[in-house]
């Protein structure tokens, strides 16, 4: 069986108002000791909403079956999940302004 699906993006991904955090972060690239050790240091960071974003979309396979022999009963089912169109997670480097949406680029 194909399904198609879509899936609208959130009131908070398209409306909300920027929010400035200010983490402790520790640079694991220069520093390779214990965590509770490492010198932490606070990085500005900004993220927001974007009003441009559009549905997400996915379709679906699955396939499977169910086989009983006598009181034992064995299912097995396969499937497939593909999506796009997906808004992009925050950039690596926490010192960019991100806002979401697809190309995952800082302002």
């Amino acid at each position: 069986m194909t399904w198609k699906g879509s899936n609208s993006p959130s009131l908070s991904s398209l409306h909300a108002t920027d929010a400035v955090t200010y983490p402790y972060i520790c640079d694991t690239k220069t520093y390779d000791g214990a965590l509770t050790n490492c010198d932490r240091t606070q990085i500005k960071t900004i993220y927001g909403s974007n009003s441009d974003l559009m549905p997400s979309k996915s379709k679906n396979w699955s396939f499977g079956g169910i086989a009983e022999l006598g009181h034992l009963s064995l299912a097995a089912e396969w499937f497939r999940v593909e999506s796009s169109d997906l808004p992009a997670g925050p950039p690596p480097s926490p010192s960019l302004t991100w806002k979401p949406g697809k190309d995952r680029q800082p302002l």
